[in-house]
């Protein structure tokens, strides 16, 4: 459980959103959800390697992020909850080079779906 984090709720037949926080014990509630399969997604630090490395936690580790059935049950990577381009994505695929700095690891989202729109990403948490 992660306190007071916001949780990303994405219906996976949809890609209807829905956007609740933890409480400060890290539990949450979704009220009046329609059936279907959904896959939540917390925008935290505690997806990382190692919260006390001082590069961003040394990444992103997959084994901590949630699953998406619909597809085979691949990790849900920040970028991939994104369903229309970022502005990175559109420079990056008319040839130009583009960057992006954050302290945050997740904010890796700035790729877009294609998770290739920055070229030169650094998140030095």
């Amino acid at each position: 459980a992660v306190p007071n984090a916001e949780i990303v709720i994405t219906d996976v037949n949809t890609n209807l959103t829905r956007t609740v926080n933890s409480s400060s014990a890290g539990f949450y509630s979704a009220p009046n959800l329609l059936p279907g399969v959904y896959t939540p997604v917390s925008w935290d630090g505690s997806v990382v390697w190692n919260k006390k490395l001082l590069d961003a936690g040394g990444g992103i580790n997959p084994a901590k992020l949630p699953l998406d059935p619909a597809r085979g049950c691949v990790p849900v990577y920040p970028h991939t909850i994104l369903r229309v381009n970022t502005i990175f994505e559109i420079v990056h695929f008319a040839g130009m080079r583009t960057a992006w700095i954050d302290k945050h690891p997740s904010y890796e989202m700035v790729n877009g779906p294609s998770g290739v729109g920055v070229d030169d990403i650094f998140m030095p948490e």
